[in-house]
This record gives structure tokens, sequence and C-alpha cells, in this order.
């Protein structure tokens, strides 16, 4: 039972990892710009908390 649960939640991430990277490898610009925002508000963040 352990064994399947394994195997069945190994499937399901390999699901989602395909699906990001087919997302990423229609729009590559765009997933880099979303990284650059994130990037950009944790240092802002940092910044606003160290200021």
């Amino acid at each position: 039972m352990a064994e399947e649960n394994k195997e069945n939640s190994k499937k399901k991430k390999n699901k989602e990892d395909k699906k990001k990277l087919e997302v990423f490898t229609r729009s590559p610009w765009k997933y880099m710009e979303i990284d650059d925002k994130i990037k950009i508000t944790k240092e802002e963040k940092k910044k606003k908390a160290a200021g």
C-alpha cells in the first residue's frame, strides 16, 4: 500500500513538473518577468524591514 502511494505521488509530481515545463517553454520571458517581480518585491520588503 505504501509503495503504491509513493508511485502515485511520484507520477503526480511528474505531471505537475511537465505542466510547469510546458508553460516555461511556451513563454520563458513571462516566467522570468514573474521571477524578477518576486525577487524585487522580496528585496523591497527586506529594505523596508531594514530601513
